[in-house]
């Protein structure tokens, strides 16, 4: 039966399971020689028989003393070697053997060594529900030594389940730490630019042809021939990625998309001289390309910060970054955009080819021989990008990612085609682009309008004082984020305007 002051350090989840859990007299316990009970579990003491809470504090479990920390001890043991730690911050503890538990907390009154506020002992489905990610960037493990060596499969099945559950948030969280300032930054000199008329409002028009968006992917060297001989039937719409590609064939695309806000965008533009200003270039706000001598023209994704361009009366063309890849974000573009037009991809293969992940010509590519070394395959290059980067599946040369498999499920439009011959791929499949073109009947222009209003500055610099000082939602957070670095949002704008 368990002690009764134990049951406060338990989740309801916890003591609904331990009810179903039936008492045994397997687990025997020894008295310590400083009289604390130590558990015997497979014929090892799990704690120091002599001053388990004593020697626990010489172990070194590698918790750093760091506020963004989030802490999750792995298995309870007796509880002495989290005694010291649960004195600095909060625990949260997931057990590894529920009959050790039970056992444990029927003998071993936890109340005797922590508060009440200061554990809490959690299912490994609760971690969303009981950790702290206001102010937590990563995660570290307490394993008790004893624990860690007789129960390593269950340390490995539940450590899998954990970062399956955090690993996306801890992701956003810190590429908002990571990047937010740049965004800002990015984003106010885009909307200086808008307020210097630095953006074309011409209409988009795509004449009587289907949409071709090129990414970066193997499938693109594999047709690119294809493209070059029907270039002038196509309307050639390039990712930032494989705009460098196409110049290097002498293929000029029709326009070009980019959000990234990385400065590593620049590569992608740094080999062409000559065609560049025959391509029209869409950004997002937190671009920095505003600068490419491309005529540009400014879209909108989910960054909180566009609200603001209600406040000026812009109706917003939406470039959304649900799809957490700019192919992605292009097919869903046209497919809002222009919904009655065919749409084929290249490049776009939610695959690597032969553990190829980019066609030629990439700066990735370099990037990759640059970082690279003897024990670092291509195999494991994109998980320094990628949090989900292990193959999960393999078909005649291609293998898909789990990362992969979420960019294909987030792409769901129709009359969408494509020259990739990767298995992974959903999208109708075309043998022949001649033929394919050939029947294909359109009958008429389609037109985007762009209708984004002049800018005074007086009427922005009031504007953006009210956003801020608004009691807006989906700002407060970067805010908060960009006042804890120590940025000073009113210096930055005015240093940028004036």
């Amino acid at each position: 039966m368990l002690i009764p002051s134990n049951l406060p350090f338990l989740s309801p989840k916890i003591q609904e399971i331990l009810q179903t859990i039936k008492d045994s007299d397997d687990i025997k316990y020894i008295y310590s020689k400083d009289r604390h009970l130590i558990p015997l579990v497979e014929k090892c003491l799990l704690h120091s028989k002599y001053n388990p809470i004593g020697e626990a504090k010489r172990i070194d479990f590698g918790v750093p003393d760091h506020p963004d920390q989030i802490t999750i001890a792995l298995g309870l043991g007796a509880g002495y070697h989290l005694v010291e730690h649960a004195k600095i911050k909060p625990l949260v503890v997931i057990p590894l053997d529920y009959q050790l538990l039970k056992s444990v907390l029927s003998q071993i009154d936890l109340e005797q060594f922590f508060e009440q506020q200061s554990l809490i002992i959690i299912n490994e489905d609760e971690v969303l529900h009981y950790l702290d990610f206001s102010t937590g960037k990563k995660i570290h493990f307490i394993i008790q030594p004893v624990l860690q060596r007789i129960k390593q499969t269950e340390i490995c099945i539940i450590q899998k389940k954990i970062n399956h559950q955090i690993s996306q948030i801890l992701i956003e969280k810190n590429t908002i730490g990571k990047m937010n300032y740049i965004w800002l930054k990015n984003f106010l000199k885009n909307l200086y630019y808008c307020q210097k008329n630095s953006f074309t409002n011409e209409p988009l028009e795509i004449n009587k042809k289907s949409i071709l968006i090129t990414g970066a992917g193997p499938s693109l060297d594999h047709n690119i021939e294809k493209i070059k001989h029907l270039k002038r039937e196509l309307y050639i719409a390039a990712t930032d990625t494989s705009y460098p590609i196409l110049i290097k064939h002498k293929i000029v695309p029709d326009s070009v998309f980019s959000y990234d806000a990385s400065p590593y965008s620049f590569y992608h533009f740094t080999d062409d001289t000559n065609q560049i200003k025959k391509t029209r270039l869409f950004i997002d706000t937190i671009s920095p390309l505003a600068s490419i001598a491309l005529p540009k023209t400014l879209l909108f994704s989910e960054y909180p910060f566009n609200n603001f361009f209600n406040y000026l009366g812009f109706q917003q063309k939406k470039l959304s970054s649900q799809s957490r890849n700019i192919g992605g974000s292009m097919i869903a573009f046209f497919s809002n955009y222009f919904s009655n037009i065919p749409i084929i991809t290249v490049g776009i293969d939610y695959a690597n080819y032969l553990y190829q992940s980019y066609s030629q010509y990439t700066y990735q590519l370099d990037y990759k021989l640059i970082h690279g070394h003897f024990f670092k395959t291509e195999n494991t290059f994109d998980s320094e990008f990628f949090y989900r980067n292990n193959y999960i599946q393999e078909k005649v040369n291609w293998k898909t990612t789990q990362l992969f498999h979420h960019y294909q499920s987030e792409t769901v439009f129709e009359n969408l085609y494509s020259l990739s011959q990767s298995p992974f791929i959903s999208f109708k499949k075309i043998n022949c682009l001649n033929t394919f073109l050939d029947n294909i009947n359109l009958t008429r222009n389609n037109i985007l309008n762009f209708q984004y209003p002049k800018i005074k500055t007086d009427t922005l610099k009031n504007k953006w004082k009210d956003f801020i000082n608004s009691n807006n939602q989906t700002i407060k957070p970067l805010l908060k984020n960009l006042l804890d670095q120590g940025v000073k949002i009113d210096h930055l704008m005015h240093h940028i305007f004036e």
